[in-house]
């Protein structure tokens, strides 16, 4: 008999990091069991942690705390506006994830029906368990509260995946894999939680829209230019593309602001004014 995984899950029930002299009680946006890596120009706001290294390439914005239980290899042309802590213990609060088996997908329950929507076709799904689920383009699958098995969900350019959480939670539990193409959505409507919890990879691509909180106990591939909200959850590691912007339900959207180079020397012009009357002070 097949199993998997996960009942979460949220992020937001993390205990707090004690990390040396900082602790928090805030929920991390990302939060890994391997290694992070942020591709150029990726927006992250948020606390980020991994008992991995944490890279950050060129242009990275970081608002948040970065926490490693390795170390943080930033470019220089990253910008981080929080405080990074490095050989952190994270075990504490990695044990407050609650990943418990469940019982899934059973050979015993007998052929399962796939869900294949057609071009542009649109339907609505309600809790329960079934194989793969194939979305071809621009095609619309809702989904209502309760708990869903599938084995894969995979979408193509275009496709969308609404939960309707506005009568509950919607939680979907993959035995395989998440898979999407270009373009693609996954969001949900209604002020209930929407959560995906995915066995094998979760390979997320270029230029999609998800608001959901994910957690896996594989990769998770964020692909360029994409926008995610929720809590990341990976017991391997995060990678996040070029351009992806990242952030939390909770986070006000915060963005980095780059002084102008005018601006920049003409604070670097007031400098020696401000020790002037500092010394005079």
């Amino acid at each position: 008999m097949r199993t998997l995984l996960l009942s979460l899950l949220l992020l937001c029930a993390l205990n707090p990091i004690h990390a040396q002299a900082a602790s928090t009680d805030e929920p991390f946006t990302l939060l890994s069991e391997g290694k992070i890596s942020f591709k150029k120009a990726s927006q992250i706001t948020g606390l980020v942690g991994a008992t991995g290294q944490i890279k950050l390439a060129d242009q990275v914005q970081i608002v948040g705390d970065l926490f490693s239980s390795s170390d943080i290899l930033a470019a220089s042309g990253a910008l981080i506006q929080g405080d990074t802590f490095t050989n952190v213990d994270l075990s504490e609060t990695l044990q407050s994830i609650n990943i418990s088996p469940i019982l899934g997908n059973s050979v015993d329950n007998g052929p399962l029906e796939d869900i294949l929507l057609d071009k542009s076709g649109q339907t609505t799904l309600d809790p329960g368990n079934f194989g793969d689920v194939k979305l071809k383009k621009d095609s619309i699958l809702t989904l209502t509260a309760g708990t869903y098995f599938f084995d894969n969900l995979k979408l193509a350019k275009g496709a969308k995946v609404i939960a309707d959480t506005s009568q509950g939670d919607v939680l979907v539990n993959l035995i395989q894999k998440l898979k999407t193409a270009k373009q693609s959505e996954i969001t949900h409507e209604g002020d209930s939680d929407f959560i995906i919890s995915v066995d094998g990879k979760i390979n997320i691509g270029k230029d999609n829209n998800i608001v959901a909180d994910i957690v896996g106990l594989d990769k998770i591939k964020i692909g360029n230019f994409s926008s995610v909200k929720g809590h990341y959850y990976s017991s391997s590691n995060i990678t996040v593309g070029k351009g992806v912007t990242v952030e939390t339900p909770e986070a006000e959207s915060t963005q980095v602001v780059i002084p102008e180079p005018a601006t920049v020397l003409l604070l670097t012009a007031s400098l020696p004014l401000l020790r002037y009357h500092r010394r005079r002070a």
